[in-house]
């Protein structure tokens, strides 16, 4: 029976060769199979997405969806760090955009690198921390993101990102990693504490200062504004009282110049910022030395405050300066403007006056 049955063998299976050939014919099939399924896990549609990009872009009903998503598809070869559209983004900067936890998490698992960077220069740890997602800052720098990846247009750090937005927590979290509090961008020389000042996140201003930040740092070009701006003079011209008390307060001098040889009155008679011109009158030492101080083809901060048209901030520095020759004395923190009879506003379209108070806090037209 055994030679019968060897008898109706075929002779492929039965030659030397042939008792080769059927696995490397298997082998050969599972290969073009798992090509195949290679392919088609990385398809990319016409702006250059993958499913596993496109995956990541959207939240899944669950975490456990999520993570069963991207292993089923890096388990069929799915390229985690292919890059495609917006700015050649990867799979891990998009959910780091997103704040999706889990699937960075589950990325990072299957090895993304975490600090491949968009054509603009920007990290996943750069959008996390723009969008204030701290648990994904923190599985990032845990998973060894550089702190010190610039952007590529103004060269700014992850720390940037988070102060401008005025994420504190964020902040708190990089600071406590050890970013660079006194890293200034490549482009202009602003630093974090600028850009907090600049937007009027007074919380995010105490955080820095309390990292020891150069609070008189100055830029370094006319990016953000004129050469020699501090973070005083972006908190004045954009009306932060908030901040510029906070800035005041801490040390920072009203007397510093620009480039320019503008103090900080003079920003504030640029921004037209009433009760911001009161906090810094309030805590100035030598009113004489900031009223007169001249800068821009000549200008005190009363012609800079004219040429502006802010008929308030005009009225009450003439009404300052006369009597700014006199310093204040030992121990006085400044002026008290308590007591002080309100000047009058000048009205462009009217020769009515009013209380400058009434109108405390309000941006006066002019600025540009």
């Amino acid at each position: 029976a055994g030679q019968g049955h060897a008898s109706q063998a075929k002779p492929s299976d039965v030659t030397e060769g042939g008792l080769a050939r059927r696995p490397r014919l298997v082998a050969l099939e599972t290969e073009t199979a798992a090509a195949s399924t290679e392919r088609r896990v990385n398809v990319r549609l016409a702006d250059g997405l993958t499913p596993l990009m496109l995956g990541c872009s959207y939240a899944a009903p669950t975490d456990e969806a999520a993570v069963r998503m991207v292993d089923a598809l890096v388990l069929h070869r799915a390229d985690v760090n292919a890059c495609g559209a917006p700015r050649a983004s990867t799979a891990l900067i998009m959910a780091a955009q997103n704040g999706y936890l889990a699937i960075v998490q589950a990325l990072i698992k299957h090895r993304a690198n975490v600090n491949q960077v968009r054509t603009d220069g920007w990290s996943a740890l750069h959008v996390a921390a723009d969008s204030g997602f701290v648990d994904v800052c923190s599985a990032l720098i845990d998973a060894n993101a550089s702190l010190t990846h610039l952007t590529a247009k103004r060269g700014a750090s992850p720390l940037h990102t988070a102060a401008r937005r005025g994420h504190t927590s964020t902040l708190d979290l990089l600071l406590n990693a050890k970013a660079d509090a006194f890293f200034a961008r490549k482009e202009d020389g602003t630093t974090a504490l600028m850009l907090a000042s600049r937007n009027g996140f007074d919380d995010s201003v105490r955080r820095l200062l309390k990292a020891g930040l150069k609070h008189e740092a100055l830029t370094s070009s006319r990016r953000e504004g004129v050469e020699g701006t501090n973070a005083l003079m972006f908190g004045a011209l954009l009306g932060r009282d908030a901040v510029v008390r906070t800035l005041l307060a801490a040390g920072v001098s009203p007397l510093l110049v620009d480039g320019q040889g503008e103090n900080v009155l003079h920003y504030t008679a640029k921004g037209g910022w009433l009760t911001t011109l009161l906090v810094i009158l309030e805590q100035a030492t030598d009113l004489h030395a900031l009223t007169q101080q001249r800068g821009r083809r000549g200008k005190q901060p009363i012609d800079t405050a004219r040429e502006y048209d802010h008929g308030a901030i005009v009225a009450l520095l003439e009404k300052i300066q006369p009597a700014s020759g006199l310093q204040a004395g030992p121990g006085d923190r400044g002026i008290s403007l308590t007591h002080r009879r309100a000047p009058p506003t000048v009205s462009r379209n009217s020769t009515s006056a009013t209380s400058p108070l009434s109108n405390a806090g309000s941006r006066q037209s002019g600025f540009v």
